[in-house]
């Protein structure tokens, strides 16, 4: 095969192989032309009559001499100059209108190549999806409650929000009934509320975009009061003696992170959802251990499931936790 390109990579000089074929054929077209010329001259000089036939031959090696002459000349010399130059301004002309194209393609590559190496590197972090609003991962997470057998873990204010038939969504409650009492149910709920001691740090920034009369801490005993009555234990519910950061679910394959905006409800903000992937699940592992914390000393937990067990959450003070401490004046002036 014909070498298209030199040691270096680069194109030679002349990158169009010349058509031995087609430039033979030409060759004997003139060399048939130049037998026609001897043959006619030949005759016209050794025929005498009829004078008719001697002019008639003459002329005709008058009109075709020059032609094989000529043709031979042009072939042998500027033949394939022309067709070499004839086809490089061809293709530097194509070369010139397809140049924006090639660019546009290059540029598209290389986009894809970096979405190919985001989506790579999430994923090995174990981020599967990300939605605008909680709402829009709703249909997901209800499809790992109903599939979940062993453990389902949830961090929130209230969880209004989430399973409130009113503003909430009502599947929620179905499948929490229908699990908690479940005969000899296996699957364990591990609830984290906000203290209500705490709600009412949060209650001014959330009344920003709630024009309802509402008071978190009382939401937060109403959901304690519904999900006990659904047959979720007091022992599966808890109090995180701290602020909402992120509102979260946990299932033993999937979790949701959705995150507090500081002057909203995290139903209105965006979520992901990472995997328990083997290998991929770098986020959920560090999550489950760090904020997923029922079993930690900043929780309270819930005694029992009469009115006074609940009360007796919701009579504790930041002062009777040793959250806060009213600055002693007296002594920044001693």
């Amino acid at each position: 095969m014909p070498k298209t390109t030199d040691d270096l990579g680069h194109a030679p000089e002349n990158p169009i192989p010349a058509n031995t074929s087609w430039d033979s054929k030409h060759v004997l077209l003139y060399l048939f032309v130049a037998l026609v010329f001897f043959a006619a001259l030949l005759l016209s000089l050794t025929i005498s009559e009829p004078k008719e036939l001697k002019d008639i031959l003459r002329d005709i090696a008058i009109a075709v001499g020059p032609v094989w002459m000529l043709g031979l000349l042009y072939q042998h010399f500027l033949f394939k100059e022309i067709r070499l130059a004839s086809s490089q301004a061809s293709a530097d002309a194509l070369l010139r209108q397809t140049q924006p194209l090639i660019d546009s393609i290059k540029a598209s590559a290389r986009e894809v190549q970096t979405e190919v190496e985001n989506m790579m590197h999430l994923r090995e972090l174990g981020i599967q999806r990300a939605f605008r609003t909680r709402k829009d991962a709703m249909p997901l997470v209800l499809h790992w409650l109903r599939a979940e057998k062993a453990e389902i873990a949830i961090v929130g204010t209230s969880l209004r929000g989430f399973f409130w038939e009113e503003v909430g969504d009502p599947e929620v409650a179905e499948i929490f009934k229908a699990k908690a009492k479940e005969q000899n149910r296996s699957l364990k709920f591990k609830i984290i509320l906000t203290h209500p001691a705490f709600s009412d740090l949060r209650q001014k920034l959330e009344r920003l975009h709630r024009p309802e009369d509402f008071q978190i801490s009382m939401e937060i005993r109403e959901s304690v009061e519904r999900l006990l009555e659904f047959g979720i234990k007091p022992a599966e519910i808890h109090f995180a003696r701290a602020t909402p950061t992120c509102f979260a679910i946990k299932t033993t394959s999937y979790m949701l992170i959705n995150p507090y905006p500081i002057e909203n409800q995290a139903l209105a903000s965006f979520c992901i959802i990472v995997g328990n992937d083997e290998g991929r699940n770098q986020i959920y592992s560090s999550f489950a251990e760090n904020h997923f914390v029922f079993d930690s000393a900043n929780c309270t937990r819930l005694a029992g499931g009469t009115p006074g067990d609940i009360d007796r959450v919701f009579s504790e003070t930041l002062e009777h936790l040793g959250a806060y401490a009213p600055p002693d004046h007296g002594k920044a002036h001693r």
